[in-house]
């Protein structure tokens, strides 16, 4: 669905069918509140369920992998997230421009692992005029998060896995250990034997 992929500074920018996506992390706290301060979340949980159904969100990525592309493209999770039923949580500025017309959309991405699940929450600045269904309609909305979601696992098919940065995090809600450690990703529930392989936490769970 990404048909170029090129980096432009501290960002990324994906050229898509129908429009161009452009991303950077967000790390700044104050920042990332401005940005959430009044603004409307875009529903987009029914049409995750059905992206994820069809194996097109991470494909490929279990959760200590998901983890290690991130945490090495853009270092440690923020604060924004419920440390119980998460375990990481990225904020991302992004900006579409429809080829056609050239008009813009700003928004705010955040990617969490809710329940050992990735999950996206999106949202728009509430004084931003709603787009035309022309404009930012539900195929555009698939094409933003599977092209996203394409990006970080072509990254990961194409780096050596012995430059990924060591670490272990807990996903307690999940009762999940998992990291890399030794050149090997793993994944353990609590209580699980040593070594035995956890049951795969990209199931999606209903709250």
């Amino acid at each position: 669905m990404a048909n170029d992929i090129y980096d432009e500074g501290c960002s990324t920018t994906l050229d898509m069918e129908r429009f161009t996506l452009t991303f950077s992390i967000l790390k700044d706290f104050e920042e990332i509140s401005t940005r959430l301060s009044g603004a409307e979340e875009i529903d987009t949980l029914g049409l995750q369920l059905e992206l994820d159904s069809a194996g097109r969100i991470f494909p490929g990525l279990n959760l200590p992998r998901l983890a290690a592309v991130l945490n090495h493209l853009y270092g440690g999770t923020d604060a924004f997230f419920d440390d119980y039923k998460c375990s990481l949580n990225y904020t991302f500025q992004c900006r579409i421009k429809w080829k056609e017309t050239g008009a813009t959309l700003d928004l705010t991405l955040m990617l969490r692992d809710w329940k050992g699940t990735p999950e996206f929450r999106l949202y728009r600045a509430a004084a931003v005029r709603h787009p035309d269904p022309e404009e930012f309609n539900e195929g555009d909305l698939a094409r933003l998060l599977v092209g996203f979601s394409s990006y970080h696992c072509g990254f990961f098919q194409g780096y050596p896995k012995a430059r990924f940065r060591e670490f272990e995090k807990i996903q307690y809600y999940a009762r999940i250990r998992y990291g890399f450690k030794n050149r090997r990703f793993f994944e353990r529930r609590y209580g699980s034997p040593e070594g035995s392989a956890a049951r795969s936490s990209f199931t999606r769970k209903k709250s």
